[in-house]
């Protein structure tokens, strides 16, 4: 491809949709001459059609969810997996990816991409197909456990909703299980406290048998409803959703 085609609207529009939604200034190199990539950079930045992020360019209008994992580098999760596996339905702005990194956000025109460091729990994730690619999103179990562990980014109605939907196995329930005992003692003890209600009697008298009678911990603060069984405040009563939906 010769510079002076570049300058053809249509040649230009064909070479941008052949490119994969993250690419590199080498990818053009590989294709056209080192003036028309240029100006073919200034040009998409200036349309606001890509984004530079560090040493990539990223299309705009390229799949979100497949973008922030690549970008990222880890797997999606909390209301982001939920959507991904069909339950949840309304659409996004806001993208999770969980990484063992520490990364800012990265923030598009119609969405923003939320890195959440988890370095001692990069478990609980499978391959999904999108598109023409794929993504790794965790399990339902592991969603549950995401949002315990970092209530900050949770969406507990999308999770009650989730669940009334798809009720997790008894395998899920287990894999849960073994996610709550590695747990520290404040995520197990949001666990209980989300689950019960919808958790097998054995799961919650498991979870009962390793909540020690002191100390006090909090779903988002110190303050509002709180269980005495799980010795949690809840400032938000998201528990009243459980049935509600």
């Amino acid at each position: 491809m010769t510079n002076m085609s570049l300058l053809n609207t249509f040649l230009k529009k064909k070479f941008f949709a052949e490119l994969p939604d993250i690419f590199t200034y080498r990818h053009l190199l590989a294709r056209v001459h080192k003036r028309a990539a240029f100006r073919l950079i200034v040009l998409w930045r200036k349309n606001k059609v890509i984004k530079k992020v560090g040493r990539v360019y990223v299309k705009v209008s390229g799949d979100p969810y497949v973008i922030a994992t690549r970008l990222i580098n880890g797997y999606l999760s909390f209301s982001s997996a939920l959507y991904i596996r069909g339950l949840k339905t309304e659409l996004e702005k806001s993208i999770y990816v969980v990484t063992g990194l520490r990364k800012q956000p990265i923030v598009f025109p119609s969405y923003q991409v939320i890195p959440v460091r988890m370095p001692g729990f990069l478990i609980g994730f499978r391959s999904i197909k999108r598109t023409m690619t794929s993504v790794l999103v965790a399990t339902l179990p592991k969603i549950l456990f995401d949002m315990c562990d970092n209530p900050k980014h949770a969406d507990f109605y999308s999770l009650y909703r989730a669940l009334n939907w798809k009720p997790l196995s008894k395998d899920e329930w287990e894999e849960l299980l073994q996610y709550a005992k590695m747990a520290p003692l404040s995520t197990l003890r949001r666990i209980g406290y989300i689950t019960e209600g919808k958790a097998p009697a054995w799961f919650t008298k498991t979870l009962e048998k390793r909540n020690p009678e002191k100390g006090t911990s909090f779903l988002y603060r110190a303050q509002g409803h709180y269980d005495k069984k799980w010795r949690l405040y809840d400032s938000q009563y998201v528990r009243r959703w459980i049935k509600e939906i």
